[in-house]
């Protein structure tokens, strides 16, 4: 438990320093209990254990959140990525959906936020929010990374300004610390071992948030890395939401994507985008506009990617240059079939297994644009190149963006040694067909025939989701599951023709059942 070690660390004389966003009304926004989390960890140590809790100035703008997600350890050692420090959000990569007993989801940590949200913490290690008996948790996948060496004291340059920052503007009478760098950790740093990997700390932030002026590297970074691609992009993030869904939205990363395939379907090469994307978390208006965004980006509204790729290329099989992924789970309970989405909260993206970038910036404007939600991540390249393939042609790679692709993949897909042996060379048809997109595929048929009221292509409208189940929760199983013991990892396709013919407009439709109450 996250508790009972910063408060060991607190009791043997450490000092423990905790950045909490300061949610506004609880009328506009998600209740994330940071009043009660900073009463609670402060009582675990007075003395010791400090919480500063910063929100946005502007009640109108209460909505715009801190979103950075990082720990950091005596200004050497820091800890970067998607991943938040809250009930519901621990797993491991098996992604198990049931814990019928508590053993490893106690209380309000067997989560499924889409049947009911925690509405208190009262006895949260004890009392359940749902029925553990019937209803199966919703995994999470996250990615964080372990930081080193100077990018590390960047990351600790990053909490100084903002601890300071907050401290003078919410605190600037009570007896709470300000801190600075230590000037020591340099002379140590140089001291030790240098490591292959060149790292760039990047973020967004302003001056509302804690910097002096606009910074938004993070978005700068997405954009040159995917002018320099060459054979892939590779994007797992929680959201996809860009300028091609018009909707005055600002960022042109899907701009710069569209850009290149256009360039590399013109030239005749071989070009794979990969995407791993979820449905909305969210509940309400809320959920449905984001998938309204993530839709108008990527097929439909009229200048979506890929209706303008089939437009200027009719006679392209564009699967063959972008392909669109959901990961999802399966387990039983009493015998009895469930499933249920791996919630992709991870927010990376791999170009050509030679750069990769890690943070917490969702694929939206809030974290790219910088004057919004503050985010913090690393853009990563190896100097210890190592020669592979791309379409069969040699192609040097960088050891580290490569061996984090094949993680990834060997846990999506559960990839055998022979796999793993051929996945080096992500690109080159037997991989992109012969395992990426036929796993995929094979995968979803089954989940399909277990489960025909998840979400799926034929449910163009609410109508037929609505006469399939689709609002009944958990999903129904409609056979006795054995054919779920044929899936292979997580890895399946994602529903990109769900309400294909129907205008999802949040005041006019409602997809989950309380919605409609």
């Amino acid at each position: 438990r996250f508790d009972n070690i910063v408060k060991r660390a607190a009791d043997r004389g450490v000092l423990v320093l905790m950045l909490l966003w300061r949610e506004g009304s609880k009328n506009f926004v998600l209740d994330n209990f940071s009043s009660e989390m900073k009463q609670y960890f402060q009582e675990l140590n007075p003395n010791k254990i400090f919480v500063i809790r910063h929100g946005h100035p502007t009640p109108f703008q209460c909505g715009w959140s801190h979103h950075q997600k990082f720990i950091i350890v005596d200004q050497r050692v820091a800890y970067v990525g998607g991943l938040d420090v809250c009930m519901g959000r621990f797993d491991t990569q098996a992604h198990e959906l049931v814990d019928t007993k508590g053993e490893v989801w106690p209380g309000l940590d067997y989560y499924n936020p889409h049947l009911v949200r925690p509405q208190s913490l009262d006895n949260y290690l004890t009392s359940d929010s749902v029925d553990r008996s019937k209803v199966p948790r919703m995994p999470w996948h996250d990615v964080q990374v372990e930081v080193h060496g100077l990018a590390a004291r960047d990351c600790v340059r990053n909490f100084v300004e903002r601890w300071n920052h907050h401290k003078l503007v919410q605190y600037p009478t009570q007896d709470i610390p300000m801190v600075q760098l230590n000037p020591h950790i340099p002379r140590v740093l140089a001291q030790r071992q240098r490591g292959t990997c060149l790292v760039q700390v990047i973020r967004s932030i302003d001056k509302w948030s804690g910097h002096t002026r606009l910074e938004r590297s993070i978005y700068g970074a997405y954009m040159r890395s995917i002018k320099a691609a060459e054979h892939y992009i590779y994007i797992e993030n929680q959201y996809l939401a860009s300028s091609l869904a018009g909707c005055g939205i600002e960022n042109k990363v899907a701009q710069a994507i569209l850009d290149k395939l256009r360039e590399k379907i013109k030239a005749g090469a071989k070009f794979r985008v990969m995407l791993v994307l979820p449905q909305p978390e969210e509940t309400g208006d809320g959920g449905l506009s984001i998938l309204t965004w993530q839709y108008m980006t990527l097929n439909r509204g009229g200048s979506s990617l890929l209706e303008q790729l089939a437009t200027e290329f009719p006679n392209v099989d564009l699967e063959q240059y972008v392909s669109v992924f959901f990961l999802r789970q399966y387990g039983f309970i009493d015998g009895t079939p469930v499933t249920e989405k791996v919630f992709v909260h991870s927010k990376l993206m791999i170009v050509d297994d030679r750069i990769a970038i890690v943070s917490s910036a969702n694929f939206n404007d809030r974290s790219f644009l910088g004057d919004r939600d503050t985010e913090l991540g690393v853009i990563v390249e190896d100097e210890d190149m190592v020669m592979a393939a791309m379409d069969h042609q040699k192609f040097e790679v960088g050891r580290w963006p490569r061996d984090l692709r094949m993680r990834l993949w060997q846990e999506h897909l559960d990839l055998d040694e022979k796999e793993m042996a051929r996945a080096t060379d992500p690109v080159c048809d037997e991989v992109y067909n012969g395992i990426l997109l036929k796993r995929a595929k094979a995968n979803t048929t089954i989940y399909e025939t277990v489960f025909p009221s998840i979400p799926r292509n034929i449910h163009t409208t609410l109508q037929r989701f609505k006469d399939a189940g689709g609002l009944e929760l958990p999903a129904k199983a409609v056979t006795d599951g054995k054919e779920l013991r044929q899936i292979r990892g997580l890895l399946t396709m994602h529903p990109i023709g769900f309400l294909m013919d129907e205008e999802i407009i949040p005041w006019k439709i409602s997809v989950v059942p309380w919605m409609t109450q």
